[in-house]
């Protein structure tokens, strides 16, 4: 198994996770921190996914060597792979958002249950506001990415086989 293949199957075993957390979990408990947990774990899923693929264009050498941050993988996720694989730009708005509401809970100073929700504030009182059915809508975008992300690799190992497979033919 290939690096890229072990980083497809952890993003999809944590896509799991996040949808067990919103679609069981969370209804049997009602803690609306749950909700928060499995955001994270989605966005853990989604990063995982674009590591993948960008880990199978570094392996042929396709990109530049990027860093381990976040900012640096998706920076050359959103202007290298997007385009070349013809990806949605949708996903790359959704990546910043899921992104932009971790961030948003990071420097949220006030954090509360309403109802069934869980509400974020920071210093300027800009709230956000993560519900279940929101989480549900962001597990199946996570879904299409990560499905995305499998089908290009795919696509792009039985391409590169393809060529190998003519190559020893042509030697015997």
């Amino acid at each position: 198994m290939n690096e890229y293949e072990g980083i497809l199957s952890l993003s999809k075993q944590k896509l799991k996770q996040a949808d067990h957390i919103v679609s069981v979990t969370h209804l049997l408990l009602k803690e609306p921190k749950l909700l928060l947990s499995s955001l994270d774990t989605l966005f853990d899923a989604v990063c995982l996914a674009m590591k993948a693929l960008l880990n199978y264009e570094k392996s042929r050498r396709s990109i530049p060597i990027f860093g381990d941050s976040f900012s640096a993988q998706f920076s050359v996720f959103a202007t290298r792979i997007v385009p070349k694989y013809g990806i949605s730009k949708n996903y790359v708005t959704y990546i910043s958002l899921l992104k932009e509401f971790l961030d948003h809970h990071k420097r949220s100073r006030v954090e509360f249950r309403r109802n069934q929700s869980y509400v974020m504030a920071d210093d300027d009182y800009e709230m956000k506001e993560l519900t279940s059915d929101l989480l549900k809508e962001q597990l199946a975008f996570a879904k299409m990415f990560i499905t995305e992300i499998s089908l290009i690799l795919i696509r792009e190992q039985e391409h590169s086989i393809e060529p190998e497979m003519t190559r020893q033919i042509h030697r015997k």
